[in-house]
Formats: structure tokens, C-alpha cells, sequence
């Protein structure tokens, strides 16, 4: 048995064996995610299984009144409706999203660990952005901008942020 510790500066407690770094790197990726799953089972590491039935309650409970509050305005909102600051909405949803593309940036050249979760933040907005293009544009040339937009930029740059953030959390996971 072998008593090393993961770092090399650190030191284990005797008697007890910890598995280095070189020792991780020789086991198969099948193994290190065995690995990882045995340890996320130990006691009082992660959600108790009680924990985990209350969270899912709660999304199911949050899903069903979603569910039910868009088969409401399904029934009662207009087709057409002329809005207030329309400009400041899409002027503030597009700084939003500018913010959220400079967060990917910087945390990309920062090497962060919050790259995965601003990619797939920006994706999302980007998803939503394409949506709502499409779906507010007035008819003819606009439409047709706005599906271009939403295919040869929007759609594609979001499913490539998408891909980047499960890339970088999945490396991450198996180290």
C-alpha cells in the first residue's frame, strides 16, 4: 500500500493510502468515472438521497405550475401587442448578451473554472436571442434576416459554446 499524497507539497496521514496522480493517470476512463461515482456515494459528500427526492419534488412542482401557466396565456394573451421601451428591452437583452460573450472571453483567457458555466450561459442567451428574432420580426425581409441571423450565427456560435463548456466540465471531471 502505498501512503502518498495527490500533492506533492502536501503530506498523507500514515497508514492511511491515498492514490497520486500517476496512479489516476494508469486507470482507464471507465475506471476513473467507477471511481468518482464510489466517491460521491461516500457518506456526507453531495446530497442525501432525501435532499435529492425534495429537489426533484420541487422541479416537478415548478414544471407543473410552468406547465399550467402557459396553457393560461396560451388562451388569453393577444396575438398582436404594442409594448413600452420595446427598444430598451432589446437594447438591455443585447447587453446582456455582450456582457455574457465577455465573460466567456475573459474567463477563457483567465483559464477559470467559471468558463463552462458563462459558455453555457451565453449559449442559452443566444438560443434565446435567435427565438425571439424570429418570432417578433415583422414579415418579409426582416424575417429573412432574422433566420439568417439565427442560422449562420446565433445557432451555430451557441451549440460551439455549448460544446466548449461540456468539453472543458467533462476534462475537468476526470482528473
Amino acid at each position: 500500500m502505498t501512503s502518498v499524497a495527490t500533492k506533492p507539497d502536501s503530506v498523507s496521514t500514515p497508514g492511511r493510502p491515498v492514490i497520486t496522480d500517476e496512479q489516476l493517470l494508469l486507470l482507464s476512463a471507465e475506471e476513473r468515472r467507477a471511481l468518482a461515482r464510489r466517491l460521491a456515494r461516500l457518506p456526507g459528500v453531495g446530497p442525501t438521497p432525501n435532499q435529492r427526492r425534495l429537489f426533484t419534488l420541487g422541479v416537478v412542482s415548478a414544471c407543473t405550475a410552468l406547465a399550467g401557466w402557459m396553457f393560461a396565456q396560451a388562451q388569453t394573451l393577444p396575438a398582436r401587442y404594442i409594448a413600452g421601451h420595446w427598444d430598451a428591452a432589446w437594447i438591455g437583452f443585447d447587453f446582456l448578451l455582450l456582457f455574457s460573450l465577455a465573460a466567456v472571453g475573459w474567463s477563457a483567457w483567465r483559464g477559470l473554472e467559471a468558463f463552462s458555466a458563462t459558455a453555457l450561459a451565453t449559449a442559452a442567451l443566444l438560443v434565446c436571442d435567435a427565438w425571439f428574432d424570429v418570432m417578433t420580426a415583422s414579415g418579409g425581409t426582416d424575417t429573412v434576416a432574422s433566420l439568417v441571423s439565427a442560422l449562420i450565427v446565433e445557432l451555430p456560435l451557441a451549440a460551439y459554446l455549448a460544446y466548449l463548456a461540456y468539453r472543458r466540465y467533462g476534462r475537468r471531471g476526470i482528473r
